[in-house]
């Protein structure tokens, strides 16, 4: 007869991991001279999908394509003239985002159909930060670089069950073209 420690245990070994089976926990750029195309990783470490910038002529990091297991979408700059402001669409799902201030690519507003937040990008000594904010102010996702520096490697740590894969895209998106724009 199973002990009530022993059920919990085989309930959360069988489907305690699907929960977070979507989850992204690391993004490294696929060459490592390259930040043009990404691969996302699970808590495993396993390969659950890519993004990568599409090469249209004179489309300087203006268009990206992404793909998490069968789901597909895209990220593309909403004006061209106006670096600031982006779409992405991901599985039905619809994320704006644009800065908070005109020129000021420390901060973003991430907009839902239903819920807002807020992106801050930070570089200290050791390296870059993002953290991302629900309408309560409260943390749900933080980005950090493995290595100091580097914006190649990315770490997800996640705060909140509240943040979904099309969150954690464009926020990982939003890193990466800081780190393009501020190495310029």
């Amino acid at each position: 007869m199973m002990t009530f420690r022993s059920k919990l245990f085989l309930y959360f070994a069988l489907f305690g991991n699907l929960i977070f089976s979507q989850q992204i926990f690391f993004a490294s750029a696929t060459q490592d001279y390259s930040l043009r195309e990404w691969t996302l990783y699970d808590s495993t470490e396993a390969a659950i999908g890519d993004f990568q910038a599409v090469n249209l002529p004179n489309d300087a990091f203006q268009s990206w394509n992404l793909r998490i297991g069968e789901k597909s979408g895209y990220i593309k700059l909403r004006w061209k003239e106006n670096p600031e402001q982006y779409d992405l669409l991901f599985d039905n799902k619809r994320i704006s985002f644009s800065t908070i201030w005109p020129k000021q690519i420390d901060r973003w507003k991430l907009s839902t159909d239903s819920h807002l937040y807020e992106l801050s990008f930070q570089i200290d000594e050791d390296g870059y930060k993002a953290t991302l904010i629900n309408s309560k102010n409260e943390p749900i996702l933080i980005l950090n670089n493995e290595f100091v520096m580097d914006p190649r490697d990315w770490i997800f740590t996640y705060t909140s069950l509240d943040c979904s894969d099309e969150l954690s895209i464009a926020t990982v998106f939003l890193v990466i073209n800081n780190c393009l724009l501020l190495s310029r």
